[in-house]
């Protein structure tokens, strides 16, 4: 059967070209090798170590200057393209992962706070 399975890996469609992945593959387990990043995905994925290697870079610059909260949720979101649901074209769109909306609700009020803060008198907030 070609439907999505519960995770081992055994109905699999090939990893989305889409995505930069290597389409003459699919999810697979690539625990313990030399993934750099994103390890909750490693058991599958699509991910290489040049995608984690460039998802790490990525994260770095997010996380700069966020807070503890704020960095978690923006590695989770930034390593979802590992998600093995994502790169086999279940959970994607073309070139984009598609992101559940509870999960984007608790990324922003991780994060709220230190994109925000209150604008002086006006009582507002400001960028």
């Amino acid at each position: 059967s070609n439907t999505p399975d519960d995770g081992d890996g055994g109905a699999d469609g090939p990893c989305s070209k889409a995505l930069g992945f290597n389409e003459s593959l699919s999810p697979r387990d690539r625990s313990y090798q030399d993934l750099t990043f994103c390890e909750e995905h490693h058991k599958r994925t699509c991910c290489e170590r040049n995608h984690t290697a460039k998802v790490g870079g990525a994260w770095a610059v997010f996380a700069s200057e966020r807070s503890p909260r704020c960095a978690k949720m923006g590695q989770l979101a930034l390593c979802s393209v590992c998600d093995g649901d994502v790169g086999a074209g279940a959970k994607s769109a073309a070139n984009s992962v598609l992101l559940c909306p509870s999960f984007c609700t608790r990324w922003f009020q991780a994060c709220a706070e230190d994109f925000f803060a209150p604008a002086g008198s006006g009582g507002g907030l400001a960028p």
